[in-house]
């Protein structure tokens, strides 16, 4: 059994979508990559755990924090809020090692543009020449716009271990109450 976060929207009950990162050591990512076909039938649990946006969010903004494949259940909170239409604010970082890396590249930029309430920034850790983006790990820089107001602003941290360590603990640094800061880790 693996566990894997769901991407597709809370309104979509006719199938389930899944970002699944091949990994060299990854035995099921491996049998996902190169052995399934369209049609093939899996089974499956749940849904299980806590990492969800609420109903009914008590925060004026919400902050997504990502590496990698740490994206695939904010797209599934930013589907549902687009096609529900929801108005919660959010912004997006988004850390990748090179452009090519980042998953659902052009669907975050369009429901962004189509979306006022939404806005992102993507840095990369090794950017390519052509890059004008942010580059590097997520730091206090980029995260320095939402700690003014920390008590209003929710804050989600879903990847690696060191990235959400890294940044749980600039957050905390920075003043952020352990009770705005949610997170996922992916071992």
């Amino acid at each position: 059994y693996r566990s894997y976060s769901i991407t597709s929207p809370i309104t979509k009950d006719d199938s389930i979508e899944l970002i699944i990162k091949k990994t060299a050591d990854g035995f099921v990512s491996h049998y996902f990559a190169d052995n399934l076909d369209i049609g093939d039938e899996i089974e499956v649990m749940g849904p299980y755990g806590q990492f969800i946006l609420p109903e009914k969010p008590f925060h004026d903004s919400h902050i997504f924090i990502a590496a990698g494949s740490g994206i695939a259940p904010y797209l599934c909170m930013m589907r549902s809020i687009c096609t529900l239409k929801l108005p919660i604010k959010l912004h997006l970082i988004f850390s990748n090692k090179t452009e090519s890396d980042i998953i659902a590249k052009k669907e975050i930029e369009n429901a962004c543009i189509n979306n006022p309430l939404l806005s992102y920034d993507f840095t990369l850790t090794r950017p390519e020449s052509l890059w004008s983006g942010h580059t590097g790990r997520i730091n206090t820089e980029l995260l320095r716009p939402y700690l003014t107001d920390k008590e209003r602003v929710a804050f989600y941290l879903c990847g690696a271990p060191q990235m959400v360590n890294d940044v749980n603990a600039l957050l905390e640094n920075a003043g952020v109450s352990p009770e705005n800061i949610n997170q996922e880790i992916y071992n």
